[in-house]
């Protein structure tokens, strides 16, 4: 099969091509060495089980944590009680340090704020409890 051919009358209009993504990682955003910050929507946390899918350089971290419904971080799981994490995962569990010093926020309304450095995060995911994380398995049964 040739691939490159000339076209004496008219432009190439057609083609196939092929591309390899991990999952959802389609488009991201990227923090350099000045950090980055990015703020979901109020949503109600099923549980503690947050991952974030992103691309970490050597040198760069990423923290998490959880805000009220008025964007207030709550005791126990700031930026500061965040383990930060690094290197390259679909699925990097957030772990807090002060995880059990505070009530859990588990069915508040709550916000998730990221801070990010030489990274590039592609998705943040909560599993609801006894749901293992994984990108493989379709559920037809869920909308």
């Amino acid at each position: 099969m040739r691939h490159q051919m000339h076209w004496e009358l008219e432009p190439q209009t057609a083609g196939l091509g092929y591309a390899s993504l991990l999952p959802d990682r389609f488009v991201g955003l990227s923090a350099g060495s000045d950090p980055g910050e990015l703020t979901t929507y109020a949503f109600a946390l099923p549980s503690l089980a947050v991952f974030v899918n992103a691309r970490i350089a050597t040198g760069g971290w990423v923290r998490a944590e959880i805000l009220d419904a008025q964007k207030q971080p709550l005791r126990g799981f700031t930026e500061a009680d965040c383990q930060p994490f690094s290197g390259d995962s679909v699925r990097h569990p957030v772990r807090w340090r002060g995880l059990g010093q505070s009530a859990a926020p588990v069915g508040q309304p709550a916000r998730l704020r990221l801070r990010a450095s030489q990274a590039r995060v592609y998705a943040i995911f909560v599993v609801e409890p006894g749901e293992t994380p994984v990108y493989t398995r379709f559920d037809a049964a869920r909308p």
